[in-house]
C-alpha cells in the first residue's frame, strides 16, 4: 500500500502542476507525464505487468482509476488532449493485461 501511496501522490501532484503551475513547472510536469507514459508503453511492449505488478493493480484498481482519472482532466484542461488519450489507451492496457493475468491464472489451476 505502501508503493501506491506514493505513485498517486506524484501523480496528483504532476496534475496540480499542470493546472495550477507556473509556466516552467507546467511544461515541468508535462514532460514527466510524457516520460511516464512512454515508460509505461514500453513495460507493457517487453510484457511487465506480470505477477506481482499484475497483482497490485487488480487489488488497486480503484484508487489508481481515480488517480487517472484526475490526471486526464488536468492534461485535457490545460490543452494537452493528444497525451490524455495515450495515457488512457496505456492505462486501459495495464488494467486489461493485469486482469487477463488473473483469468490466465484461473485456467492454469483447473
Amino acid at each position: 500500500m505502501k508503493n501506491i501511496a506514493v505513485t498517486v501522490t506524484i501523480s496528483l501532484a504532476l496534475s496540480a502542476a499542470l493546472y495550477f503551475g507556473g509556466e516552467s513547472l507546467h511544461q515541468f510536469a508535462y514532460y514527466v507525464k510524457m516520460t511516464m507514459a512512454i515508460l509505461a508503453m514500453m513495460a507493457i511492449l517487453l510484457g511487465g505487468v506480470k505477477g506481482e505488478a499484475a497483482q497490485t493493480t487488480r487489488d488497486h484498481v480503484w484508487v489508481n482509476t481515480a488517480s487517472t482519472g484526475i490526471s486526464l482532466a488536468a492534461l485535457i484542461a490545460t490543452g494537452h488532449p493528444g497525451l490524455a488519450a495515450f495515457e488512457f489507451v496505456v492505462s486501459a492496457l495495464i488494467v486489461e493485461i493485469a486482469f487477463s493475468e488473473k483469468a490466465k491464472a484461473s485456467e492454469v489451476a483447473k
